[in-house]
């Protein structure tokens, strides 16, 4: 399932011209580690991101949000970010809705590709508020 995810995120992204994030993320409110593909899609006047992170033996969340950019200097660009999430609890029946916010930063290192860090917070229903935390990731972006 997740192999037809990422190659279907990678596909709408290409076809749209739009870019693929592909990170590394650390959720410290359960310290376990997994990854982040997200891709950024105009529509209309709108840029939307959705996201997919999956940490092993734990969740795959499910989001779609809107960043802001805040600064841009040469080749680093700071922008704001905020969310929908649906949140599939792995090894339990549990999943629900929440809300995410973050922070985060990207260098180009050539036209097409730039580096990438981040920090989200989540928050979500009761039901699944043993997930509530902070994420770090870091990774690559790629323009198509």
């Amino acid at each position: 399932m997740k192999k037809v995810i990422i190659s279907s995120i990678i596909a709408i992204a290409s076809a749209a011209h739009a870019n693929v994030d592909t990170s590394i993320v650390r959720d410290y409110g359960i310290n376990q580690t997994g990854v982040r593909i997200a891709t950024g899609l105009k529509v209309g006047s709108y840029d939307i991101e959705g996201t997919v992170t999956h940490i092993d033996d734990a969740y795959t969340r499910v989001g779609v949000g809107k960043k802001y950019q805040l600064v841009t200097r040469n080749k680093l660009s700071v922008n704001a970010s905020v969310g929908g999430v649906y949140q599939d609890t792995r090894h339990s029946s549990v999943n629900g809705l929440g809300l995410s916010a973050g922070l985060g930063a990207q260098y180009a290192l050539t036209n097409n590709i730039s580096a990438i860090a981040s920090v989200e917070g989540f928050v979500g229903q009761d039901r699944i508020g043993a997930f509530d935390g902070n994420t770090v990731a870091v990774g690559l972006k790629v323009k198509f």
